[in-house]
């Protein structure tokens, strides 16, 4: 996998001057971007990711590593 990150370096580093140096999508662009889209499910999908579902830390028995007894 050592290849991998080897080519993503390059290919960031090539597309950077062929890029804006200040084109960063921020977050409020991306929130603007999202509310003022009209597809519903677009907007669910924000809320989800905006607000996740609180998930209880409790563990089920049947949940334990093969190694641990």
């Amino acid at each position: 996998m050592g290849w991998l990150h080897c080519l993503s370096k390059l290919w960031r580093s090539t597309m950077s001057c062929f890029l804006p140096q200040h084109q960063g999508l921020t977050f409020e662009k991306l929130s603007q971007d999202v509310q003022e889209c009209s597809y519903e499910d677009v907007q669910v999908l924000w809320s989800i990711l905006h607000n996740p579902p609180h998930i209880s830390p409790q563990r089920s028995k049947g949940l334990r590593k093969p190694w641990q007894n």
